[in-house]
């Protein structure tokens, strides 16, 4: 099993699942993941600071909205509908490296520290769509 799926599976987990979105596929795909990217419904500051004080190392994810960019800033644009699914993605999304050196032992860790996280404090998710919806969303973004 890749560290992709054997992450995302195991974050699939139902103590996770309503604050914590992973991807889906297109039946018959086969992507090769370089990363694995999540949407959490709640604060993502806390969840990726927790995650980098354990060592595992994050990134934001950027989501398609290049004109926030401060190289964009003197380049006139325009915007073809409404991007608050662009935003949510970029106020909560990030990925999470699934190098193919890592370890069982790694897998292990990560999903822990996230376990570690999730059980530490009762989260209270900000409000968000459902996954269904959030699915939505990010086709609809995928689509245009």
């Amino acid at each position: 099993m890749s560290n992709y799926w054997y992450l995302a599976s195991r974050l699939l987990n139902p103590k996770f699942r309503k604050d914590l979105v992973t991807p889906t596929t297109v039946p018959g795909s086969r992507p090769s993941w370089f990363a694995l990217p999540l949407t959490y419904h709640g604060d993502r500051g806390k969840l990726v600071a927790h995650l980098e004080k354990n060592g595992i190392e994050t990134r934001s994810m950027f989501a398609g909205r290049i004109d926030l960019h401060p190289a964009y800033a003197n380049i006139k644009y325009r915007k073809a509908k409404d991007l608050s699914g662009a935003n949510y993605i970029l106020e909560h999304s990030f990925w999470i490296g699934v190098h193919p050196r890592m370890t069982q032992e790694d897998r292990e860790y990560v999903v822990k520290v996230f376990d570690n996280f999730f059980n530490a404090v009762p989260h209270k998710p900000t409000p968000n769509p459902s996954n269904d919806e959030f699915y939505q969303i990010y086709k609809g973004l995928a689509d245009d």
